[in-house]
């Protein structure tokens, strides 16, 4: 860790020994703002709840609001972040073996029991002013998925360019957290995600899915062949 990220460490585990007695027994993350700590200010985003059908398609993806049909459409190929990562701790290179690289500085991963129910593990923003989480990948993909807990909002880069923008998708107070995940007909490469219009960003898993095999060697000096060959027909 640096410096500036050392410190930013031990204010949150200075937020968690000054957590009140009524969050600890809510289960909130330890890096919330005591503001946001409480069952009520959780559920808040019922006014905003998006309700979704299990899947629906637009042009070059297929969204998801059911983590069963999302795996299911990745024929399994996919790796789960899980964020237990077994102490708070800020997420880097924990993730490597699976092509998968955060930042180091804005994603702390944590427990949350009671409050991420998948595993009582979750990740959140470090940053309320600017909640976001980029993650960078090794080789394209092309699904990915999240089990968010307030609003989640997500963007999809190959080599850069956006190529997929998801929208603001929100949870309902009547589940705990909710999935929402894409299937896209081009792969992409770098993440990056926030909270939608919450100034919070939490979430229980990420979902990623394998990288797309690489088109053969012998294939790809082919092609250039194979093109010159039909211009000349």
């Amino acid at each position: 860790m640096t410096q500036s990220q050392r410190r930013l460490h031990g204010a949150m585990l200075g937020c968690a020994s000054a957590r009140s007695e009524s969050a600890q027994r809510a289960g909130a993350p330890i890096w919330m703002p005591a503001a946001a700590r409480t069952p009520a200010a959780w559920k808040c985003c019922a006014l905003v709840a998006v309700l979704a059908t299990a899947s629906h398609a637009t042009a070059g993806a297929t969204f998801f609001n059911s983590s069963a049909e999302w795996m299911a459409a990745t024929g399994g190929a996919y790796d789960t972040v899980d964020c237990n990562v077994g102490s708070l701790q800020f997420l880097s290179s924990q993730y490597a073996d699976y092509g998968v690289h955060f930042d180091g500085i804005t994603a702390l991963a944590g427990p949350g029991p009671g409050f991420f129910p998948l595993d009582g593990w979750g990740v959140g923003s470090a940053s309320v002013v600017n909640p976001v989480i980029p993650i960078a990948l090794d080789g394209g993909r092309t699904a990915f998925g999240v089990e968010y807990i307030f609003g989640v909002h997500f963007q999809l880069f190959s080599q850069g360019s956006l190529i997929f923008d998801s929208g603001n998708h929100y949870a309902s107070i009547f589940s705990a957290s909710e999935f929402v995940g894409v299937v896209l007909d081009r792969p992409f490469d770098a993440i990056k995600i926030d909270g939608g219009n919450f100034t919070t960003l939490e979430a229980d898993n990420f979902y990623i899915g394998h990288p797309i095999p690489a088109p053969p060697v012998a294939v790809t000096l082919l092609l250039p062949a194979l093109v010159r060959r039909r211009r000349r027909r």
